[in-house]
């Protein structure tokens, strides 16, 4: 075909450079990740960030849960780190999770999987181990979970039910359940929570079903900050 190299674009260079090939610089001994291919996700995550999580109660930051945009946030990870697993980039992993913290409260992120946190599986039949769910996903937070026209609260959750004021408006059912308050008093209760300096979900109720028993996610969270 009688083609040339362009005399204004070939140099020499040190082979410790390495070769930029596919977002990547790969050399001698290892591969790292090009800086374009971090720069273009850190300007994702940061557009995420300003989406997702609100500082307009300080001390208190809001957690908003827009499943549409978590949706497009999870299939950018899953490519960018399913991209980063080729190389040297577990330095870069954990500096990424640690930089934009909010990650963790939607995704747990190890070895390129990225596993939602706010879903309920659904291999789990009932009310009572949903809410367990949610306990374990958010240990810090104090759960309103809402189950009809209310927000109940289980046989574990007394001492928050004495902090907030509750005194056991149900009879013991087979769920475990002693307190909760109607879901139209949901400002009186989290303007409480907040006087006490607690973080909180709100785990609201679908339509969809599964086993059975219907669907719960979080709405928001509102977290405490020191």
């Amino acid at each position: 075909m009688k083609l040339r190299l362009n005399e204004k674009r070939q140099f020499l260079q040190p082979v410790s450079n390495g070769i930029n090939f596919l977002g990547y610089i790969v050399r001698r001994n290892y591969t790292l990740v090009r800086r374009r291919v971090v720069n273009n996700l850190k300007a994702g995550l940061a557009a995420f960030e300003k989406k997702l999580i609100k500082n307009d109660r300080p001390p208190y930051i809001k957690v908003v849960y827009d499943y549409r945009e978590l949706e497009k946030l999870r299939a950018i990870l899953a490519s960018y780190f399913g991209h980063f697993k080729w190389a040297d980039s577990y330095r870069l992993q954990n500096g990424l999770i640690n930089r934009y913290r909010f990650l963790r409260r939607f995704f747990t992120l190890k070895e390129g999987k990225v596993t939602e946190n706010f879903r309920t599986p659904g291999n789990i039949p009932t009310l009572k181990l949903q809410y367990l769910h949610f306990k374990t996903k958010f240990p810090e937070d104090i759960i309103l979970f809402q189950v009809g026209r209310y927000y109940e609260f289980y046989e574990g959750d007394r001492e928050t039910a004495a902090m907030l004021g509750l005194k056991g408006i149900y009879q013991p059912s087979s769920r475990g359940i002693k307190y909760g308050f109607p879901v139209r008093l949901e400002k009186v209760y989290i303007d409480k929570i907040m006087g006490l300096e607690r973080s909180l979900t709100v785990v609201g109720e679908e339509n969809r079903y599964m086993t059975g028993v219907k669907v719960r996610l979080p709405k928001y969270s509102l977290l405490f900050q020191l």
